[in-house]
């Protein structure tokens, strides 16, 4: 089950949150084989103070969350449509946005670990 947070500094109406989530359903399976949108969790918070080199300015951090280990091809083409679906979609070109990829060999779900 993927998880993918993403934080915001811009204010997104509930048509873009949903437009995002829908987005980024539909691009998991075509470039994380063995991940769909059944299983991905996806959480949208907008409107955070951001800084970078201690100004306050626009950006998008996404964090990526994967149960096992996924491949580095399939993490660079999921990445180029976060990144497209973000710019497409909200407004934020690339070099506004951040992204982190974590792959967990644990995870918790319906009341047990799995390993």
């Amino acid at each position: 089950m993927p998880y993918i947070q993403i934080n915001t500094s811009k204010a997104l109406s509930d048509e873009q949150k949903d437009r995002v989530k829908k987005a980024l359903g539909e691009a998991l399976p075509a470039a994380i084989p063995g991940k769909s949108e059944a299983g991905l969790m996806v959480a949208i918070s907008d409107r955070y103070r951001m800084y970078m080199a201690g100004k306050e300015q626009e950006a998008a951090f996404v964090d990526v969350r994967c149960f096992r280990k996924t491949d580095p091809e399939a993490k660079k083409a999921f990445t180029a449509a976060v990144f497209d679906i973000l710019d497409r979609i909200a407004g934020f070109p690339p070099e506004l946005v951040y992204l982190n990829f974590t792959d967990h060999d644990v995870w918790g779900t319906r009341g047990q670990l799995r390993e």
